[in-house]
């Protein structure tokens, strides 16, 4: 198959709302009241434009594909896409994604990532032929928070401590040790330094040292509940949780549950959120046993950078 002749480049000033408007509401001409969403959207991401692209036909002005690329701390890129109108179009969006990508500096992305819904075929097409596999289908759950929750009575050898710096080497070797034998996403495992993965995990929403646990179990560690607040939707967000090992089967997944959710309900907030891939059935069945259903679907795609 020929390659098909565009022109790709940054996006400049003057377009950015063009673009946007392209990347998030699938339009060329926007009314008034789309502009104040669009810009209103550009500047709660603090969007800036360095890793906004458009590909357009030779000596048109009309944006055939966009990419917008948003580095994250932990040095990741989110990478957003917009809908291929033809199949034909879905090669200008593989060379943009691929353009897009190369253009970020390996010190601010390790990886970049993209979320696509179930079913987006043509974005999927673009982003495999630009290099990208599929890590997993993420399903996201929630459940309403108790305005009163029962302590979880933990057994006599094991032990919490909130997160402090001090601590910080004892919360990253407690990802490390999760990571054996797991089953959430188990092909992002070594794909990424583990403090950039903590670092990550601190910038998901706002991060309150009160919220993020260390399990111990005789003084080991043994585990880690990391839960997020997510002001702007009254909720809180488990962006991350997992035993090692020689911590699993004694029912700790539950008592940590349920001192979550009570972290929740002492911050007052109406809901608790999370993403699980869903090939990892003991933790989906876990979420479903203690209340949690799902709101949403995506799929998640990855490619190392740099």
């Amino acid at each position: 198959m020929s390659v098909r002749a565009v022109n790709i480049q940054r996006v400049s000033q003057a377009k950015r709302l063009a673009a946007l408007g392209r990347l998030m509401l699938d339009s060329d001409r926007l009314s008034d009241a789309q502009i104040e969403r669009v810009a209103a959207l550009a500047e709660m991401v603090g969007l800036e434009g360095e890793h906004l692209w458009a590909a357009c036909e030779p000596g048109s002005e009309s944006m055939t594909a966009v990419v917008l690329i948003l580095p994250r701390p932990g040095r990741t890129g989110m990478l957003f896409a917009s809908r291929p109108r033809r199949r034909a179009d879905e090669q200008v969006l593989s060379q943009l994604i691929a353009e897009a990508v190369a253009q970020v500096p390996p010190d601010e992305a390790t990886t970049i990532q993209s979320l696509l819904n179930p079913g987006d075929d043509g974005e999927q097409r673009a982003l495999e032929a630009a290099g990208f596999h599929r890590l997993a289908t993420l399903d996201y759950m929630q459940r309403s928070v108790p305005k009163a929750v029962e302590p979880a009575v933990w057994p006599d050898d094991v032990t919490g401590e909130t997160y402090r710096e001090s601590l910080r080497p004892a919360f990253t070797h407690a990802l490390e040790l999760t990571y054996e034998q797991t089953l959430d996403c188990p092909a992002l495992h070594g794909m990424r330094q583990t403090d950039d993965v903590l670092a990550g995990h601190m910038a998901a929403g706002v991060f309150d040292a009160k919220l993020w646990l260390l399990l111990r179990i005789a003084g080991e560690v043994a585990g880690v509940m990391l839960l997020n607040r997510i002001p702007a939707q009254d909720s809180v967000e488990l962006v991350y949780f997992g035993l090692a090992p020689h911590a699993r089967g004694r029912g700790l997944a539950r008592l940590l549950l349920q001192h979550g959710m009570r972290l929740c309900s002492e911050q007052g907030v109406s809901t608790l959120t999370l993403a699980v891939d869903r090939d990892n059935a003991p933790a989906v069945r876990l979420y479903h046993e203690c209340g949690f259903y799902r709101i949403a679907r995506k799929d998640a795609w990855i490619m190392p950078h740099g």
